[in-house]
């Protein structure tokens, strides 16, 4: 390519192109296809339309997958650039701001897209299998093309906008869960209105055009019986065209957000602000455990997110009553909310203690203090163990709101507690997660980016692989479901010993280097 404006995007596609990671991707597509293959072949045999449900659970999963790394891999195009405070090369290289989000951004996407593409062959294999033609196959692969292509620029924008990777992630999450939930949510909005009101009337259009554009009821539409539609929909055209707005308002604001370069050190979250009220939640002395001290403070944030988590729950459960419909058509009972009130807090307070896993360490390695922390008289494992510790108390508040839930609804967490610890399922419940905290540390390391997203794809996948093989030969012999998930759950606990380890070994490497 001879045009200087495409000089860094040539570069970029060629790395991504020659990359290692690039063929595992490809490796990792490779045996989840063969996987779907072999699970359609043996519902055959109790099923109809097996090319459907191949088809069906391909690309749900891949719409799933694709939004959990997407996200974080398309949000670090400039925010990676400012971290490592390279940003301002580029600058002085007279790469305009087209220029730098084209090869940073749009070389990504390409990449994306391609190994998105590399699906059609094997998928044009559920034809044979019967139960889904051709005009599906390109139906679905459109939707999700249009989808990742408005994954992108948002991501882009957020990316330009954000000084740092997390914030531009959890951004960008927010910008596209708000566009997939809009549909859903004024649809529950105007049934809070009379009927044949004018704003019941006019909600429920906006609601039908948001739903219309969301990629998740194109594919449910694509994906029922005699559709017969051409591949191009409401929801393709009306993410091209969000894509494009993105990318013009992040070429737009990029000399704005970029127009200054700032030091590059290691984030303090809130307690870096100079508000009173950050003032009043000060850092205070150290503890005895000063690693599990600076976790606390300057990973989860301190005493003043403990607040914002409070406060955060309660707005939850103040939507949670609106869209119930406390407005007056019927009451809420007690047992209700209380149920609620422990299913958020379980819910959330997990995935605020897998970001946390993910980002202790990583951020040690980000800013290169693993070494100074190797210097203490402490092991490695006690070191991961303080920092492990340091953020335990963040979950406070989702412990005290669960515990309000349950004086609400005591039958309900009797039950819960009768079903998870009297049951195999509750205990398979729990070696999964403590086997996806594993998996999430031990990305953390070897990744750069995405790392969180990922290890929940791949325990997401393994799951279900796992799960078909060992259903499959148990059901055959002499076996029973609990049998599987006794023996699902014995090898994801090996799993997680084996990260673990893995984990330990690679920061020690780490800090050696």
């Amino acid at each position: 390519m001879s045009l200087p404006i495409l000089a860094l995007f040539e570069r970029s596609l060629r790395l991504e192109a020659r990359a290692t990671s690039t063929y595992m991707k490809r490796l990792g597509l490779a045996a989840f296809l063969l996987f779907c293959l072999i699970n359609a072949h043996a519902s055959s045999e109790y099923v109809g339309a097996a090319g459907l449900n191949f088809f069906t659970s391909l690309i749900r999963m891949t719409f799933i997958f694709v939004s959990l790394a997407g996200v974080g891999y398309f949000a670090s195009a400039i925010t990676e650039e400012k971290e490592e405070e390279t940003l301002g090369l580029l600058k002085m290289s007279s790469l305009g701001g087209l220029a730098i989000l084209l090869g940073k951004s749009t070389s990504r996407l390409l990449g994306v897209l391609m190994l998105l593409l590399a699906q059609v062959p094997f998928t044009l294999l559920a034809i044979t299998l019967g139960g889904v033609s051709l005009g599906q196959v390109v139906a679905a692969y459109v939707a999700l093309l249009s989808y990742v292509v408005m994954l992108c620029n948002v991501a882009l924008f957020a990316s330009v906008a954000c000084q740092r990777v997390r914030s531009a992630t959890v951004l960008t999450g927010l910008l596209v869960g708000g566009f997939l939930a809009a549909g859903p949510i004024c649809e529950g909005i105007a049934s809070e209105f009379p009927r044949r009101s004018e704003t019941r009337v006019a909600l429920e259009a906006v609601a039908q055009v948001l739903t219309k554009a969301s990629p998740l009821f194109r594919i449910t539409e694509v994906m029922s019986t005699g559709f017969d539609q051409g591949p191009f929909g409401v929801q393709a055209v009306s993410n091209l065209l969000v894509a494009a707005a993105f990318f013009a308002l992040a070429w737009w604001a990029f000399e704005f957000f970029t127009r200054e370069s700032k030091e590059a050190s290691p984030a303090r979250g809130v307690l870096g602000g100079r508000w009173p009220l950050v003032r009043m939640f000060g850092v205070g002395r150290p503890w005895g455990l000063a690693l599990a001290w600076k976790d606390f403070h300057f990973v989860t944030g301190g005493r003043l997110m403990i607040v914002g988590r409070f406060v955060g729950m309660f707005a939850l459960l103040l939507i949670y009553l609106w869209l119930a419909g406390a407005a007056g058509e019927r009451s809420i009972r007690d047992e209700e909310v209380g149920g609620m009130l422990m299913v958020s807090a379980l819910l959330v307070g997990a995935l605020d203690l897998m970001g946390y896993v993910a980002k202790m360490f990583r951020c040690e390695v980000q800013w290169h203090t693993l070494s100074d922390l190797a210097m203490l008289p402490y092991s490695t494992r006690q070191l991961a163990w303080s920092k492990f510790v340091g953020v335990l108390p963040a979950l406070v508040p989702y412990a005290v709101v669960f515990f309000i839930g349950a004086l609400m609804c005591p039958e309900g967490f009797g039950e819960g507690i009768e079903n998870i610890l009297g049951t195999i399922y509750g205990w398979h419940f729990i070696c999964q997660y403590i086997a996806l905290l594993s998996f999430t540390a031990y990305f953390s390391l070897i990744l750069k980016r995405a790392g969180a997203p990922v290890a929940f794809g791949i325990w997401l996948v393994g799951n279900q692989v796992l799960f078909f093989f060992l259903a499959f030969f148990m059901f055959r012999g002499p076996g029973s479901i609990e049998g599987v998930f006794f023996l699902l759950s014995v090898i994801f606990v090996v799993f997680a010993v084996v990260c673990y380890r893995a984990a330990m070994a690679r920061l020690e490497r780490m800090a050696g280097e």
